[in-house]
């Protein structure tokens, strides 16, 4: 059996404990227990940890070959048994949630039970909000230039606290992406949707865009990517939104079309037709006014630079170091990174 020496007090790993390891890291910093069936699902690649700078002592090619459910599933049961991982119930249990133990010194300031705790009562949260989802869809129904629409980020996990806003990618008409954010914009002020624990639509695609630039393509983006929660979808752009971000399969091997957590409802995924409502000569003025309005508003209000016509990347702060920043300090503690 090939291990990984790691310094944390001599401990050993196979290569496949280091990837559940690395896996329930990434994921603690969120709060966010998971389960032995989402531990497979959100399973890491050797890959994925090179680009964080983990280097497995022993590894070959080979090892790829092996990541699969039930062989990630037994290294789940070994780490608990060797007292690495804690889990709530008993490890056999569906619905059993598990977590980084004490001695591989968890980031969380939370007891393991308050750290169990959290996730189920997020999830009770989310389940109130989904009113509020339902509304969001039945709005965006009403902009003839959407042509999908997922949440992100928190929300899409299940994981939201009461101050979290709900995160919305939206995918727009050819030419009509900044005339449909603007009348968007609007009818959610108009329902009061505007405020820190609202509706934020923080990334806004034309279907020629789908596919992220390389730049973007990390462990970050492919968790945000697989795990969308789709509202609504006229024509599956969502498998065309897998398809086209293929490469997330490089990371995360085991994962399926969908999160199995937090699956959506198939009433929320009715495809329909769409039109645009006016002439072209005049939507496509229109959008250029409205991309010029909102282009310069944001240039004034947050200084940013002139964004793309057919793409809009609006999040409010630079997330994904801070995230990175924190899950190599964990897979440090642990011991998988020097």
């Amino acid at each position: 059996m090939t291990y990984v020496i790691v310094r944390y007090n001599t401990i050993m790993f196979t290569p496949l404990e280091s990837l559940v390891l690395a896996t329930l890291a990434y994921t603690a910093q969120f709060d966010y227990p998971l389960s032995q069936s989402e531990i497979c699902q959100r399973c890491l690649s050797y890959s994925a940890l090179k680009t964080v700078g983990v280097k497995l002592v022993g590894h070959s090619k080979a090892d790829a070959l092996k990541i699969t459910q039930k062989n990630v599933s037994r290294a789940v049961q070994s780490l608990s048994k060797r007292k690495y991982l804690v889990v709530n119930k008993a490890p056999s249990s569906a619905d059993a949630l598990i977590c980084l133990a004490s001695k591989l010194k968890p980031l969380a300031t939370t007891t393991a039970v308050d750290y169990f705790h959290e996730r189920q009562a997020r999830s009770k949260l989310a389940k109130k909000r989904l009113h509020e989802w339902s509304e969001l869809r039945q709005m965006l129904l009403s902009v003839p230039w959407v042509l999908a629409a997922a949440i992100t980020g928190s929300a899409a996990m299940a994981n939201g606290t009461k101050k979290s806003d709900l995160d919305v990618m939206v995918i727009a008409m050819p030419g009509r992406l900044w005339l449909a954010r603007l009348w968007v914009l609007v009818l959610t002020w108009l329902q009061r949707r505007r405020h820190s624990t609202g509706w934020c639509f923080n990334l806004w695609l034309e279907p020629s865009e789908m596919g992220l630039a390389p730049q973007r393509q990390g462990v970050y983006e492919a968790y945000e990517l697989w795990q969308c929660y789709w509202l609504l979808d006229r024509a599956s752009w969502r498998l065309v939104w897998l398809d086209r971000n293929s490469w997330f399969r490089e990371f995360l091997p085991l994962a399926g079309s969908e999160p199995k957590f937090f699956k959506p409802s198939t009433q929320l995924l009715a495809p329909s037709r769409q039109a645009d409502i006016w002439p072209d000569w005049f939507s496509e003025l229109a959008n250029s006014w409205a991309y010029l309005i909102q282009v310069h508003y944001r240039k004034w209000r947050h200084g940013e630079a002139k964004a793309p016509r057919n793409q809009a990347f609006l999040h409010a702060s630079d997330s994904r170091s801070g995230i990175y920043a924190r899950w190599q300090q964990k897979l440090t503690q642990i011991g998988l990174i020097n």
